[in-house]
C-alpha cells in the first residue's frame, strides 16, 4: 500500500479595525493511493488499484472584540479527505474497495470568553455542517465482507458549551 499525498496552503489575517479581525485561508491538496500485490503473492492476487484527486480546501473566520475577556467569532469552512482503498476483504478472498473522496461544508458561531480575574472560562458555540460522500465501511451479509462505500450525505446540527474554573489556587 503506498500513499502519496502534498499540499500547498496559505492564510492570512486583517485587522479590520481595532475590534474586528477577518483571517481567511486556502489550501490545494494533491493525494494519490496504489495497492499492489507483490509478484510473490501467488496465495492473495489480485489486480492494482490506484485512486487519485485533488481539491482546493478553504476557511473564512470573523472575531470581534466585544471585550477585554469576551469574543464572538464565526466560521465557514470546507474542507476534503482523499479517496481511500481498502484491502481488508483480500483476507477472505473479495477485491479491494475503494471510495471516492469526501467534502465537508462547514459553519460555526460562538463564543469565548474569561471571567472573574481569568479564573473562569465559559466558551460555547454553534454549529452546522454536511459531509457530501461520506467514506464509510459497510461490514456484514450473507459473506461477512467488509466493504468502503460512499454515503450520499450526513448533515450534523447542535452546540457545545464548555466550563472552566478555578476553584482555588491549588484545585
Amino acid at each position: 500500500h503506498e500513499n502519496t499525498s502534498w499540499a500547498v496552503f496559505g492564510q492570512f489575517s486583517y485587522d479590520m479595525s481595532l475590534d474586528w479581525n477577518l483571517t481567511a485561508g486556502v489550501r490545494y491538496t494533491d493525494d494519490e493511493k496504489d495497492l499492489t500485490s507483490p509478484p510473490e503473492n501467488t496465495f492473495l492476487p489480485f489486480d492494482p488499484v490506484n485512486v487519485q484527486d485533488d481539491q482546493v480546501s478553504w476557511d473564512v473566520s470573523l472575531l470581534y472584540t466585544m471585550s477585554d475577556t469576551t469574543n464572538l467569532y464565526g466560521r465557514i469552512a470546507n474542507g476534503f479527505r482523499g479517496p481511500s482503498i481498502q484491502g481488508r476483504d483480500l483476507a477472505f478472498g473479495g477485491p479491494p474497495s475503494t471510495a471516492t473522496s469526501e467534502t465537508i461544508t462547514s459553519f460555526e458561531a460562538g463564543f469565548k470568553s474569561t471571567l472573574n480575574d481569568g479564573r473562569v472560562r465559559l466558551n460555547g458555540a454553534l454549529f452546522y455542517y454536511q459531509v457530501d460522500d461520506q467514506q464509510i465501511t459497510a461490514v456484514g451479509g450473507a459473506e461477512n465482507s467488509i466493504q468502503l462505500v460512499n454515503a450520499d450525505k450526513a448533515k450534523a446540527v447542535g452546540f457545545d458549551l464548555d466550563f472552566d474554573a478555578l476553584l482555588t489556587d491549588n484545585f
